[in-house]
């Protein structure tokens, strides 16, 4: 992995802010449920990165990110696709990187 500075600063940069941001900014469809409350903010997405194209019923704004901001400022985030499996899964760096937020060497940097 040589990513440069600028890349690392960028990765940062994304997950450091809400996650509004970085969809907004890779033109990524998204709604708020009106039913959000609390701590946590759901973000549902027009089409699922992880089961769009292999699903037998119509997709929309079923499956999405969670995010919640911790008091130290620090963003908790998953991702659930309704289609993909296990319930208990966290597709959330696999459907940053499909959606092009991130690329996978940013991941491997932030994950390790």
């Amino acid at each position: 992995m040589n990513l440069m500075d600028s890349e690392i600063e960028k990765a940062k940069d994304i997950v450091n802010a809400p996650l509004a941001n970085a969809l907004s900014q890779a033109g990524i469809k998204f709604k708020i449920p009106e039913n959000s409350s609390g701590q946590v903010t759901y973000y549902r997405l027009m089409s699922c990165p992880i089961c769009s194209g292999t699903r037998t019923k119509t997709h929309k704004f079923e499956c999405s990110f969670s995010e919640n901001r911790a008091g130290n400022g620090r963003f908790f985030r998953a991702y659930k696709c309704f289609d993909g499996g296990n319930d208990d899964q966290n597709f959330y760096w696999e459907a940053m990187t499909r959606l092009g937020i991130l690329t996978t060497s940013q991941v491997e940097f932030l994950t390790t």
